[in-house]
């Protein structure tokens, strides 16, 4: 399975996640913050953290500096919901 992409841009070697690899861990954390609507802040907190911090952490040797804000607009939007 191939968690990343490799993209060639003006003799430039560009290696960044795959869009599967973020629809994974968008899902992931959806399904984690549906079934969390009772539950309290600091519990969601502590669900999700290890999620975010071992997917960010699997790719900070890459060119993920776009994708983790793109991560970070996307889960504070389904949190804001």
């Amino acid at each position: 399975m191939m968690k990343r992409e490799i993209l060639i841009l003006r003799s430039l070697l560009l290696i960044q996640p795959s869009k599967k690899a973020i629809a994974a861990i968008v899902d992931k954390v959806r399904t984690i913050i549906k079934s969390a609507k009772a539950w309290k802040q600091e519990d969601l907190i502590k669900a999700l953290n290890p999620i975010i911090k071992g997917w960010a952490m699997y790719h900070r040797t890459v060119l993920s500096s776009v994708t983790f804000g793109r991560l970070d607009w996307i889960v504070r939007n389904m949190l804001w919901k």
